[in-house]
């Protein structure tokens, strides 16, 4: 019975608390719930992705391949006054700070489902080093894990759905478990109104 009831959250907090309220209602330990994660970790599980595969995780050696579209992997911020951070660290971080608007700016357009031909130049430009880079090293990122899900409609084997604070859900979210809820007999939404 655990692995024909799936659940979906987006903090592994919540997803513990309910794996935990699921096992005092069934009796069940909580570890046996495999399709109890978050939405990410479901996409994952499903893709049969290893943590190697993670782009997050790699971002340094993008930005060594890619001087041009470095992204930062850390703070942005200087932890040095002005007067201390010399004309080429501030330009160095300036840079940083507009590619990480780009990136920003990107990944939301991938949540929202946004077409290609909407977005700015700047953002075509770097989608197509940070994708190409992606696809050349056998790499995922958070949202790519999502998107080649859907693309590949994989779904979990379950019965019942149910998807918590779903309120916070992006377009492509929505998209993702609208496909994983169609082999389902049941689909339960929660969330503020």
């Amino acid at each position: 019975m655990p692995k024909r009831i799936g659940a979906i959250s987006f903090t592994n907090t919540a997803v513990e608390e309910i794996k935990n309220r699921v096992s005092d209602k069934t009796g069940t330990m909580p570890q046996e719930f495999e399709n109890i994660r978050t939405v990410h970790s479901q996409a994952w599980r499903l893709l049969g992705l290893e943590k190697d595969n993670l782009a997050e995780a790699h971002i340094g050696a993008f930005n060594t391949e890619h001087e041009r579209w470095a992204i930062p992997a850390g703070r942005l911020a200087s932890t040095k006054d002005d007067d201390e951070e010399d004309a080429a660290q501030r330009t160095k971080r300036d840079a940083l700070s507009t590619n990480a608007e780009t990136f920003a700016k990107v990944q939301l357009h991938r949540q929202r489902l946004t077409p290609l031909n909407q977005w700015t130049e700047t953002e075509r430009a770097f989608w197509s080093v940070y994708s190409g880079w992606m696809n050349d090293n056998n790499l995922c990122d958070f949202t790519g894990v999502l998107e080649r899900c859907l693309s590949l409609q994989l779904s979990p084997d379950i019965d019942v759905l149910f998807c918590d604070e779903w309120q916070d859900a992006s377009a492509l979210q929505n998209a993702l478990v609208h496909m994983w809820s169609q082999g389902t007999i049941s689909t339960i939404y929660a969330g503020d109104s």
